[in-house]
């Protein structure tokens, strides 16, 4: 796939799938904006073109990202919004941290991240 000239953003860039999504992009020439709370301290993880650390529970944050994303690279093409949580366990055990942490990272985050990026197509 000929990505060249494409700017992408990256959510959840640090871990395996991230990293490989990462990669895969500039790959095929993209230019991409990598998000997590974290820098991956390994080669592949630290091969995007730009970082940008943060909580995606911060609604600040998650607002901004595409913007800021969007200034590094001077646009923004493409979104991967692959950040995201699990927990394990019965609803009877799922504690209310659990519960915010899941909607939070999961469901709100992409919200937010594709909310401020739709206009900017």
């Amino acid at each position: 796939m000929d990505l060249h000239g494409r700017k992408a953003l990256v959510t959840g860039a640090a871990g395996g799938i991230g990293r490989a999504i990462v990669n895969r992009l500039l790959t095929g020439g993209a230019e991409v904006v990598a998000a997590d709370r974290e820098i991956d301290d390994s080669s592949n993880g630290r091969s995007a073109t730009h970082w940008i650390i943060g909580d995606l529970l911060d609604p600040t944050y998650a607002d901004q990202l595409p913007i800021n994303a969007a200034q590094e690279l001077g646009g923004l093409d493409l979104v991967v919004n692959n950040a995201g949580v699990i927990t394990r366990g019965s609803v009877t055990e799922t504690s209310d941290a659990d519960w915010s942490l899941s909607v939070g990272v999961n469901l709100e985050a992409p919200f937010r991240v594709c909310r401020a990026a739709i206009p900017m197509a």
